[in-house]
């Protein structure tokens, strides 16, 4: 039998390893669960980018796209970095449980093969005959009689531990080709993603060229969009300001009804768990101050957060509530103004619009199709939160997926 030490740094190892196989499995999953929804968040990018194609003009809204995908693109190429390193270490873990288990195999099979030489020197009946007769008396001769039978029965059992370790080692052999050849394919994904981003850095290079050559159109744009959303608030401000008139006690408070506190407290106590206002997306703008994508001196403010998506996508509730007002909107755009207790939630640029003013609304329910611009081909939805007449970042009350 072997050293009682080297069985317990045997045992030591094995349970390393396992702990870190399991931790392992633990963080592979965030780390798929987080690669999925970038190359997700890629693949609709792509799309996008791709209804573009036939568009003659270069606009910002191109730009936006490919910052967003050069920077879902980057973290995908971490997120497989991360990937490889761990597969390193797993593959030197298992390295030192293969080496380990082989010298242990060994070890064994010399143990196993004295036992051997010493069982071909009493093979013969006569000589275990002559072994047993050969005892002082017959409490001797029944130890040696017992011996010979445990010697038989101990080689029997050691054969078989020599078998399960070759098929333990195989097993763990096999296990170490597969990690290695899943690092090739990890490799393989890297270098790919390298590639493909390059690419996408020579295109934003060209783009924002070009767009840099277009400041005084781009600086109407901006002027204009100013404008629209500065009409946007303030009609958003005078319908909260009629609704909560509505409500004033004689002491100039703000009242709800049961219900309308309920709906308020259901709507705070939901934070971070609201739907998407669209089925798939990506955020293009994010709450308050931004600069510009070509002019960087350039700053704008947003009331909310703008979210891009594919041609002909439906706005939809985040949650439940009672539709406030339809706005109209310069363009021949709306704004769906929906009501829920003391919080409001607002979906600006919709081409049409499938509810009317007093309808109640369930979470994730059809509001209309957002709005996709003839000229640059942009889809996109302008989402807002208020409470009462205060704005809130939307992105703090999303859910993350």
């Amino acid at each position: 039998m072997y050293p009682l030490r080297s069985s317990k740094f045997i045992l030591v190892g094995f349970l390393l390893f396992l702990a870190f196989t399991g931790v392992q499995g633990q963080n592979q999953a965030e780390l798929n669960k987080k690669k999925n929804a970038l190359e997700k968040d890629i693949m609709q990018l792509s799309s996008i980018q791709k209804e573009l194609q036939g568009k003659k003009q270069k606009s910002e809204f191109e730009l936006i796209i490919l910052n967003k995908k050069i920077s879902s693109r980057e973290q995908l190429i971490n997120n497989i970095h991360y990937e490889i390193k761990k597969v390193n270490k797993g593959i030197q873990a298992q390295q030192g449980v293969v080496k380990h288990l082989d010298k242990n195999l060994q070890h064994l099979r010399k143990q196993y093969i004295r036992m051997l030489r010493y069982a071909y020197k009493v093979r013969k009946s006569t000589d275990r005959l002559i072994f047993l007769l050969s005892a002082d008396n017959f409490n001797k001769a029944y130890k040696r009689w017992k011996y010979l039978k445990d010697l038989t029965e101990y080689r029997k059992k050691q054969a078989k531990v020599i078998l399960g370790k070759r098929q333990q080692l195989n097993g763990e052999i096999s296990k170490l080709e597969k990690t290695k050849q899943d690092k090739e394919n990890l490799l393989g994904d890297e270098n790919n993603e390298k590639k493909k981003l390059a690419d996408e850095k020579k295109e934003k290079e060209v783009l924002y060229d070009e767009l840099r050559k277009k400041q005084d159109e781009i600086k109407k744009q901006i002027k204009d969009k100013k404008k629209e959303a500065d009409q946007l608030e303030s009609a958003i401000k005078d319908i909260i300001a009629k609704e909560t008139a509505k409500t004033k006690t004689k002491e100039g408070t703000f009242s709800m009804t049961p219900a309308e506190k309920e709906l308020s407290q259901n709507f705070s106590s939901n934070q971070k768990k609201f739907p998407w206002p669209v089925e798939r997306g990506s955020i293009s703008q994010n709450f308050g101050k931004n600069k510009h994508q070509v002019f960087e001196h350039i700053e704008t403010n947003n009331n909310g957060i703008d979210i891009l998506s594919s041609r002909g996508s439906k706005a939809r509730s985040v949650f439940k509530g009672k539709v406030a007002a339809i706005i109209v909107l310069p363009g021949d755009k709306y704004a769906v103004l929906i009501k829920h207790g003391e919080y409001y939630t607002m979906y600006s640029n919709l081409d049409v619009v499938s509810v009317k003013k007093g309808d109640e609304v369930a979470t994730k329910e059809e509001l209309g199709t957002i709005k996709t611009n003839p000229e640059d081909g942009k889809t996109e939805l302008h989402f807002e939160i208020w409470k009462g007449e205060q704005l809130l970042n939307p992105t703090l009350w999303l859910s993350g997926n």
